[in-house]
């Protein structure tokens, strides 16, 4: 395993689980519920769940064959990256980006299922 030369090897671990936790949990949740979402738009109606838990499974299967060919040291620079802008933003900015985003997502989820 290579270390960056401007990471520690603890910070190295820790961004690395952090990668690994964005990778497997949080990208393949937020891409299977956007897909979910979006066909329960297009068949106005809203799907099965188990067609939710399929995307999941594909999606886990997907990232993980990216994972493989995924250049590790490159990945944590980038989360290093992340951590750099996210301590810039101000409270008031993560609050008002948090509640957008809510807000959106409720106005989805309610439009799928009082549509038609």
């Amino acid at each position: 395993m290579r270390i960056s030369n401007s990471i520690a090897a603890n910070e190295h671990k820790r961004l690395k689980n952090k990668l690994l936790l964005r990778t497997f949990v949080y990208i393949p949740i937020t891409i299977s519920f956007a897909l979910y979402l979006y066909s329960s738009l297009i068949q106005r109606e809203m799907r099965d769940f188990n067609n939710l838990f399929y995307l999941i499974a594909v999606t886990l299967i997907t990232v993980s064959i990216l994972w493989i060919f995924m250049d590790t040291d490159k990945q944590i620079k980038k989360e290093k990256q992340r951590e750099v802008i996210k301590k810039k933003k101000s409270k008031a900015r993560i609050t008002i980006e948090y509640g957008l985003t809510t807000l959106l997502l409720i106005i989805l989820i309610a439009y799928a299922l009082f549509i038609g």
